[in-house]
């Protein structure tokens, strides 16, 4: 078993890690919500990023104890300091058998609200941690993955398979599988010429813009899920629209992949649900009007905090601004939750705020319908919700909304979160 240090992870070099050698990622450079680290943390492997220069004074056969709760790394431990870690190390998993035994109980809150927890997944064998750690379902399905664990790109018949995997094995639940978002921190290694290099590659062409560039990729993949469809309760999700324009031209391609499946006599889903993740500024402040085009939403916090607050989410340079909390993601957030609730679809939140005990309560407060997280984390979370009344979580909201320092807010839920908590 061993530490991985490097100057930077990949998501795809995360994704490929063995569970039972690698103990934990440390890198000189990037970000805690960068996906790579996002990755690494659905496979409970802890992750220290942004650490400058740790490449250099690290050395092969060191010793060393990764905290992941603090941030910290200690080289060459004495053995006081081994013994006071291994002591905080039993505390922790103990913590964490009480949470897992209070996780086979529904998430309800205390005053009868029922709060759906979904997982988010990049890979077909996940669907045992769905499974294990008692999810209701797939939030979201990073498909990209099926492509950048392989030199080629996927067949039709092969992601056919792959969702259809997913859909059966958790059938009657639903899974949401998320289109291409490949680009930004996730090119795909097989075929660079796909991906020019760009200055700024989070706002270039990612995502549904190299979709709708390279329709032919696109609509394998769209036959794919529609295919897959016919044996599951699967739902459809664009990555990164910006506008009603961009969901219409998707939505008109997928049009094209039902009549090509007619055609071939191949049966699916006619009644697939369609949504969007909100992900961009321009797709928060029209949410009227997607929502009219929509059967759900789901909010992609990584992204949306990055482009609200002109934040570069994997420079560690900048991370501290990086705010979840920050008044600006919350009036996004509450707002566009009442344009979805005016148009009578739903709203989740499929970003790390989703998965983060302190600010749950907060997402749900200001109406958030489902929350889908990395698997690991749905316990702590689903303990949360069974110990707070849904009237103190709005409460909470209400108290956040009227708070102008970012900082402010998150001592709010920080302090809400204490109240709740009643582990030992």
């Amino acid at each position: 078993q061993r530490i991985v240090v490097a100057n930077d992870v990949s998501p795809s070099d995360s994704a490929g890690l063995d569970r039972s050698t690698a103990l934990a990622i440390i890198t000189d450079s990037g970000s805690k919500t960068s996906h790579a680290v996002i990755v690494a943390r659905s496979m409970k492997i802890p992750s220290i990023v942004g650490m400058r220069d740790v490449t250099k004074r690290v050395h092969n056969g060191d010793w060393a104890i990764v905290d992941g709760y603090e941030g910290l790394v200690i080289l060459n431990p004495t053995d006081s300091t081994l013994f006071r870690y291994g002591k905080i190390q039993e505390q922790k998993k103990t913590l964490e058998s009480r949470l897992l035994e209070a996780n086979r109980e529904p998430a309800v809150t205390q005053d009868g609200v029922k709060v759906t927890m979904l997982a988010n997944i990049e890979k077909v064998d996940e669907v045992k941690l769905v499974k294990d750690y008692n999810a209701e379902g797939v939030g979201l399905f990073r498909t990209e993955y099926l492509y950048l664990d392989t030199a080629r790109i996927p067949s039709e018949a092969e992601q056919t398979l792959a969702y259809r995997q997913v859909a059966e094995a958790l059938a009657p639940h639903p899974v949401i599988i998320r289109t291409l978002d490949l680009g930004g921190d996730k090119p795909m290694a097989g075929s660079p010429h796909l991906f020019p290099k760009e200055n700024n590659p989070f706002m270039g062409f990612r995502a549904i813009r190299f979709c709708l560039e390279h329709t032919d990729i696109f609509k394998d993949q769209l036959r794919a899920i529609l295919a897959a469809s016919a044996h599951g309760n699967i739902r459809l999700m664009y990555p990164m629209i910006s506008g009603a324009e961009e969901l219409a031209r998707a939505n008109a391609l997928l049009d094209e992949c039902k009549a090509e499946l007619k055609q071939r006599g191949v049966a699916y889903d006619k009644k697939l649900v369609v949504g969007t993740m909100i992900e961009i500024p321009s797709a928060a402040q029209t949410a009227d009007i997607l929502a009219e085009k929509c059967g759900f939403f789901s909010i992609g916090t990584n992204d949306l905090i990055q482009y609200l607050l002109a934040i570069d989410r994997v420079n560690d340079r900048i991370a501290h601004l990086y705010e979840p909390t920050h008044p600006a993601v919350l009036r996004t957030i509450r707002h566009v939750i009442e344009e979805a609730h005016r148009k009578k679809i739903t709203v989740s939140v499929c970003g790390e705020m989703a998965g983060d005990p302190l600010l749950a309560p907060l997402l749900l407060g200001l109406g958030v319908d489902s929350l889908s997280m990395t698997p690991p984390m749905i316990p702590a979370v689903r303990y949360l919700v069974r110990n707070m009344k849904m009237s103190e979580a709005k409460k909470l909201a209400d108290k956040a909304l009227k708070l102008s320092d970012p900082k402010a807010i998150y001592a709010l839920c920080t302090e809400f979160h204490r109240a709740h908590v009643r582990l030992g």
